[in-house]
């Protein structure tokens, strides 16, 4: 991976010049859980000017990066980037945690996040994925696969959040309440076996779980 991850940035920083003002990688490459030929590489790429017609000249260099090692590249002006952290804080935080610099400016360093937007886009979220769970519960009922896959690929997704709402008050959520979420991601590693109605009391289980959650972020 590093090898291409330098073909990359030495691609862009030669195309670009002075208009490339970062490169950083992010995600599960930098947190050493990438799986080779399967997990995306992520990479911020910040530019002082982005217009459409400056993409398209460095489409050769994306689809090189894209077919050689996953590399998924997404791109900023240095402006929106700093300008952005109200409206993606859970994402920005993550970053924030662990990242790497492969060219140019440390913009994370100057970015802070507030913990009312981040409360606002934990509810937001986690009440989208609990109206959501409501919905699909009639079409899942009784159905054991789609339950499997509704659960194995939902374990991870709300582990985070529930990680992310403990930064808002280190006292108020108890980590009972992530437990549904464990087994969600035991059952994806196949490290635990269950059957229709052990499955659709887990989704029960992590319903609970998330309406307790938004019950407690509602109260900070």
């Amino acid at each position: 991976m590093e090898k291409y991850l330098n073909e990359f940035s030495q691609a862009l920083s030669s195309s670009l010049g002075e208009n490339l003002i970062a490169l950083i990688l992010y995600g599960s490459a930098v947190k050493g859980e990438n799986v080779p030929k399967q997990s995306d590489v992520n990479v911020m790429v910040v530019l002082s000017e982005l217009t459409l017609e400056k993409l398209s000249s460095l489409e050769t260099i994306i689809h090189n990066g894209q077919r050689k090692a996953k590399i998924n590249p997404v791109f900023w002006t240095e402006e929106e980037l700093k300008n952005s952290a109200d409206v993606f804080p859970v994402e920005f935080l993550d970053i924030k945690e662990k990242y790497r610099i492969l060219y140019g400016k440390d913009i994370f360093s100057e970015i802070t996040v507030n913990t009312k937007n981040l409360r606002h886009q934990l509810e937001f979220e986690l009440r989208s994925k609990l109206l959501r769970m409501r919905n699909e519960w009639l079409n899942l009922r009784g159905r054991k696969t789609p339950l499997y896959d509704f659960l194995t690929r939902a374990g991870t997704s709300f582990l985070h959040l529930f990680n992310y709402a403990k930064k808002l008050s280190t006292n108020k959520f108890d980590n009972s309440l992530a437990e549904p979420f464990g087994k969600c991601i035991a059952l994806k590693r196949k490290e635990i076996k269950l059957g229709r109605a052990e499955l659709e009391t887990l989704y029960s289980e992590v319903h609970n779980s998330v309406a307790k959650i938004i019950a407690i972020i509602n109260e900070i």
